[in-house]
């Protein structure tokens, strides 16, 4: 058990603001990751908003994120 680092935060897709509390956070300890989705930017878009978190952590260095913005 070491800190976990957030050394990336991505958007695949535009009308999203993301904001994170922390990026470097102990064994045990958790933070918040504040998403605002743009509404007449999401009303245009095709896909499914989602973003690409990458860590750290040897099991899931990437993990990607759906937002139910629709």
């Amino acid at each position: 058990q070491t800190e976990l680092d957030i050394s990336s935060l991505q958007m695949f897709t535009g009308g999203l603001a993301i904001s994170l509390a922390k990026s470097k956070l102990a064994p045990g300890q958790s933070t918040k990751l504040k998403v605002t989705a743009i509404r007449d930017e999401i009303l245009k878009l095709k896909r499914r908003p989602r973003l690409l978190m990458i860590t750290n952590d040897p099991d899931k260095g990437k993990v990607v994120i759906n937002i139910n913005a629709k």
